[in-house]
């Protein structure tokens, strides 16, 4: 928790971003 709190709210937020554009690379069959 105390890692986390150091971090700036958006940080958590681009990993999810980036995480997102991992996703959108996949074709859509490939999530099942």
């Amino acid at each position: 928790d105390k890692k986390d709190a150091k971090k700036p709210k958006f940080s958590t937020e681009l990993v999810v971003a980036q995480n997102d554009k991992k996703d959108a690379k996949k074709p859509k069959n490939s999530v099942a």
